[in-house]
């Protein structure tokens, strides 16, 4: 006889209007959504990753392109003319952000950070608490 694969059970499910929706990890079901559906593939795609990265910095430098230039002009000129150049500039001004300015500081903290323990390390090593 052969043997069946472990299923997944569940109890019942009290649902207040009657409806039930899956949506990808917001849900007990959504995390069991199998990890190769549309929405999975999309949201790990290279340029969602990438957007994910500079989001931080999107929000930041948003709001730099209401002002001025951008806003001014008509509805047609503003949004099919200056809208287009200003997600140009957001994005250009987020990636120089995130992968240059945050970058050098991070890798600066991080080397800083590394040196305090060494020389913590070494005044341990030094007043005789540790032995190497």
């Amino acid at each position: 006889m052969e043997e069946e694969e472990p299923r997944w059970q569940t109890g019942p499910w009290v649902l207040r209007d009657d409806r039930l929706y899956l949506l990808q990890g917001d849900s007990p079901m959504g995390y069991r959504l199998p990890l190769d559906t549309l929405l999975a593939r999309a949201l790990s795609s290279q340029i969602m990753r990438y957007i994910a990265a500079v989001s931080y910095a999107l929000y930041v430098v948003h709001p730099l392109t209401i002002y001025g230039w951008f806003n001014q002009g008509s509805r047609v000129e503003r949004y099919l003319l200056k809208r287009p150049i200003s997600f140009m500039m957001m994005f250009g001004a987020a990636h120089i952000s995130t992968f240059y300015w945050e970058k050098f500081w991070i890798q600066k903290g991080r080397k800083w950070i590394e040196a305090r323990r060494m020389r913590l390390a070494k005044s341990a090593v030094k007043a005789g608490s540790i032995s190497m």
